[in-house]
């Protein structure tokens, strides 16, 4: 159900490559806004069913979306949902003072069951249920300072050594933060143990504990506003200096690691960084290339790969695991595109305001500016760009280039290179506003010929039907098909069929 969510927005250019990343190149991002889902523009957690449905712990209550439709659900006393997880047939939620959990009937309308009234000694009465989780067993409730265990009959009071962060479940342990006194492990539910040389973590806050995918036994630890770090046998280590300082820039609110072992890292102040398992980045998304609000206050992987973001502005979904990446010119900074080409390891973009290219396969994360360049001297509209061998043919509105590596060398100034044409290994025609020319390859450099007499009318497209005849489309005068004399230098009957 989730795949026939994805579709690829018009007014972007979609690129179909298997390993270009950039961070201006990424998955295919799709907004949800207030005005869609109808509900508070916070959402402060996101979960999916086994069957597909996505739910959010929005600040109007529990938002519901089945793939083609949104619910909205209040809490009987209208508090703020702060979180939600789904278990087996049932969305759990936490809010002040409340938590339970719905469950849908067969007609996709949920009902609310809650829980409060379990809890042993009123221990909730005054907390906030911020964090839901499973150890695929029992479901724990936590505030910042208690920690709930519901079997399925009762809620049990876990033990804890002080104020937490939320509980993380490492290669089967449970593991919390106590924020004055480093990492514990729970035990049996009622103990908890101390884990040695983790004193490095106190006075910080601790947003994610994950075991590694090539090492599981190393654990890669994030924190709130002092980085990211990676622990094994006691040692504390930065995972990535190169980033460290932007991790503490924009504060690591969420983490997780993906199946397919890519490091997910939703931001405060910086969007949605995506790296690869050898930390190199992949892709980064914050406003300045379509996310609609930098501030990630949750975010998961969905059943078919995608990510869910769940923002303090909107939800967005992105398109994850599939191999077509989009450029969203946000900014409007290259125009209207017209023509795309991957050539000699640059890709070229040609639009109505000139001939861009992008050569890096990884940003310099130091200077995130690096985007598509102007080709100098190719200002105004590129209609067509034509590889042909190693050269690469760049039709314009001013005549025609030669594209050779990031110059531009012109080799026409007859206006309006509409489509050019390769008919032999070396000879090219090609249709313009004035008519059609002719090039040719002298040694391995293209040249302008000469230009075809006795026909003077605009040439949009070309095609070779057999011999000399050729079928040549205009913007006025439709579809002709002519026959070229052998020398290419003039025409020599025209067979009008008029506008189709």
């Amino acid at each position: 159900m989730m795949r026939s969510l994805r579709f690829f927005i018009l007014g972007t250019f979609l690129i179909l490559l298997h390993f270009w990343g950039s961070a201006q190149h990424i998955p295919d991002l799709i907004n949800y806004k207030v005005s869609e889902y109808k509900a508070h523009n916070q959402n402060w957690a996101v979960s999916q069913s086994p069957d597909g449905w996505m739910y959010f712990a929005n600040t109007d209550g529990l938002l519901v979306f089945n793939g083609n439709q949104w619910q909205k659900y209040a809490l009987p006393d209208h508090n703020i949902i702060r979180a939600v997880y789904c278990h087996l047939d049932r969305v759990y939620t936490g809010a002040y003072g409340a938590f339970g959990y719905w469950v849908r009937d067969a007609c996709g309308h949920h009902s609310y069951t809650s829980l409060a009234h379990l809890v042993p000694n009123k221990l909730l009465d005054k907390e906030e249920v911020w964090h839901i989780t499973s150890d695929g067993k029992d479901v724990y409730f936590q505030s910042f300072s208690v920690l709930l265990r519901y079997d399925g009959q009762a809620i049990h009071h876990v033990k804890l050594p002080g104020s937490i962060m939320f509980l993380q479940f490492v290669n089967g342990n449970k593991i919390i933060q106590c924020i004055d006194s480093g990492l514990y492990e729970i035990i049996d539910n009622n103990k908890h143990r101390k884990i040695a040389h983790t004193d490095f973590f106190i006075g910080k806050t601790v947003t994610a504990i994950l075991p590694q995918v090539q090492d599981t036994a190393s654990w890669l630890i994030t924190t709130a506003s002092d980085g990211v770090f990676t622990m094994k046998n006691g040692i504390i280590k930065p995972w990535n200096a190169r980033f460290q300082n932007h991790f503490i820039v924009s504060q690591i609110n969420k983490c997780f690691i993906t199946d397919q072992g890519q490091t997910v890292m939703g931001t405060i102040r910086d969007g949605i960084l995506v790296f690869d398992p050898n930390g190199s980045l992949l892709y980064h998304f914050n406003t300045s290339n379509g996310l609609q609000n930098n501030t990630v206050l949750a975010i998961l992987q969905d059943r078919d790969g995608d990510l869910w973001a769940s923002l303090d502005k909107g939800i967005s979904h992105v398109g994850l695991h599939s191999p077509a990446l989009v450029y969203k010119d946000v900014s409007g900074k290259l125009g209207t595109v017209y023509s795309i080409l991957q050539a000699n390891n640059t890709l070229y973009i040609g639009t109505n305001q000139g001939l861009y290219y992008h050569t890096t396969s990884y940003p310099d994360y130091s200077n995130e500016k690096q985007d598509f360049k102007l080709i100098k001297g190719t200002q105004g509209h590129v209609w067509q760009l034509l590889a042909v061998g190693n050269a690469v043919i760049c039709g314009h509105n001013e005549g025609t280039f030669s594209i050779k590596g990031h110059t531009a060398e012109k080799i026409s100034s007859v206006t309006g290179g509409w489509f050019t044409l390769p008919i032999a290994d070396n000879i090219m025609l090609q249709g313009t506003y004035t008519g059609l020319v002719v090039f040719k390859k002298k040694g391995n450099e293209w040249i302008f010929s000469n230009k075809i007499g006795q026909y003077p009318d605009p040439v949009k497209k070309v095609i070779h039907q057999s011999g000399n005849k050729f079928w040549v489309a205009g913007p006025n005068t439709g579809l002709r098909l002519i026959t070229i004399n052998h020398d290419f230098s003039k025409v020599e009957n025209v067979v009008n069929y008029g506008k189709i």
